[in-house]
């Protein structure tokens, strides 16, 4: 391959490693693509005035050539800060002070440049900046060196290789004539340059590759950490509102526990009312059954007392308080009132709200004609589904009678209260029938 296609391979290729990056600094409009674009630009710039390097004055050539490495070098500077450096370290400082000296140079080479004649001052004044260039791949290595990333390594190669072309060219191009410096010795050393060039350039577009990488693993760990931050908020939401649901619940449950107590003390004051007018009218009437008539009186109401310790009894002891409570409206009503009780034995152990048996009774009294020739049949019964049957006949009273709310809506509300089935109520055919569900002595323990 002939030194012409050599050159125009390199070329090609750092005008590939341009538009490269150029495309990836229009995708990503970061700060640092658009300097390594910067970056290879500069060169483009240089190979440019190289090849035309003939066509003008050699002190403007100089000058022209000096001014483009002034602003590679600015601009290698900053990928140095971007890269490696951070707000108020050492090495932020003496990059800074590097590209003031830089700065420095271009600003003196123009002011002392002359393009008539040779200029001593802008001779020396270019050999000083070569090995302030030199110093500065120095240090570009010596902070790359510091790190471990792939970045870091790939960058620090890169400047190897621009530290080793710039060493090259110092002694080749810049240096005194050497005897074995013949002009073949000189095209294969600047293909040996062009060859560096290329490689320097190759390894800082990689450099933008593996930035990128680490830059989206960066944004995945952050995303991931964020993700986990929110499920642990999430958790934390979810544990405040769980602990406030169950507070409330207790406090519910609080609240529906007065309230059970509370229901399970009301009692109708007209039934002591009435229970004392009979027992006013038997004392004169019938002393013993007067007696017989406080002693049921006295049983009913030390249930009504015990009634209010428990949210549950046991149908036996319903069962044995309803018997006392009718034997009351008995008295009263004669054979107007007829309880007829069937209750399978092996539910006497189940257990249901207290005094829902007497709410029941009371209700069908209240609402019922009771007279001995329209008696009112009230009938407790189980049903093979294990629950507790109280229906009567229905002979409504032809007034309405006014409720004040203890009754059936009672019973439902402790059924409630303690969250089981509630119970079921059919009114038809002439007759009012009330299911209750009987709960399991083990069902309430648990």
């Amino acid at each position: 391959m002939t030194h012409d296609n050599l050159r125009l391979l390199f070329t090609g290729s750092v005008w590939a490693l341009f538009l490269l990056n150029a495309v990836q600094w229009g995708l990503y409009r970061q700060r640092i693509y658009g300097l390594f674009t910067l970056h290879t630009f500069s060169w483009l710039s240089s190979l440019f005035l190289y090849d035309n390097v003939l066509t003008l004055p050699a002190s403007t050539s100089t000058l022209l050539m000096n001014l483009s490495m002034g602003f590679f070098k600015l601009n290698f500077l900053e990928l140095v800060l971007v890269l490696f450096t951070h707000p108020g370290s050492s090495s932020r400082q003496w990059t800074r002070v590097a590209q003031a000296l830089v700065v420095v140079y271009v600003l003196g080479g123009w002011i002392v440049w002359q393009p008539t004649k040779p200029n001593v001052v802008y001779e020396v004044m270019t050999h000083v900046f070569r090995i302030l260039a030199l110093l500065i791949n120095l240090g570009a290595v010596w902070l790359a060196a510091r790190r471990r990333d792939p970045v870091a390594r790939l960058f620090l190669v890169g400047s190897a290789f621009m530290t080793l072309r710039g060493l090259l060219s110092l002694a080749l191009f810049s240096g005194p004539k050497w005897p074995w410096a013949t002009q073949d010795v000189y095209a294969s050393a600047n293909l040996v340059i062009q060859g560096m060039l290329m490689a320097e350039l190759l390894c800082f577009s990689l450099c933008l590759t593996f930035l990128r990488r680490l830059q989206e693993v960066a944004q995945a760990r952050q995303q991931a950490v964020t993700e986990q931050e929110l499920v642990g908020e999430r958790e934390q939401r979810r544990r405040e509102s769980l602990e406030a649901e169950l507070a409330v619940q207790q406090l519910e449950q609080e609240k529906m526990a007065v309230q059970l107590r509370a229901l399970q003390g009301q009692v109708n004051p007209h039934f002591l009312f009435n229970s004392l007018n009979t027992l006013s009218s038997l004392i004169d009437e019938s002393p013993r059954q007067a007696g017989e008539f406080v002693d049921e009186l006295s049983s009913v109401y030390r249930y009504l007392l015990r009634a209010n310790d428990n949210p549950l009894t046991t149908l036996r002891h319903e069962l044995d308080f309803i018997r006392s409570y009718y034997h009351l409206l008995q008295t009263r009503h004669g054979t107007g009132i007829d309880l007829r009780i069937a209750v399978d034995d092996q539910y006497l152990g189940t257990q249901l709200p207290p005094l829902t048996l007497q709410l029941l009774v009371e209700n069908a009294v209240k609402h019922n004609v009771v007279l001995p020739d329209q008696p009112l049949v009230i009938t407790i019964t189980t049903n093979p589904n294990g629950q507790l049957v109280v229906q009567n006949n229905l002979q409504r009273k032809a007034s309405r009678v006014l409720s004040n709310g203890v009754g059936l809506s009672n019973i439902l509300t402790q059924y409630r209260m303690l969250g089981q089935g509630l119970p079921t109520v059919y009114d038809g055919s002439g007759q009012f029938v009330v299911t209750l569900p009987l709960v399991c002595a083990q069902e309430s323990a648990g």
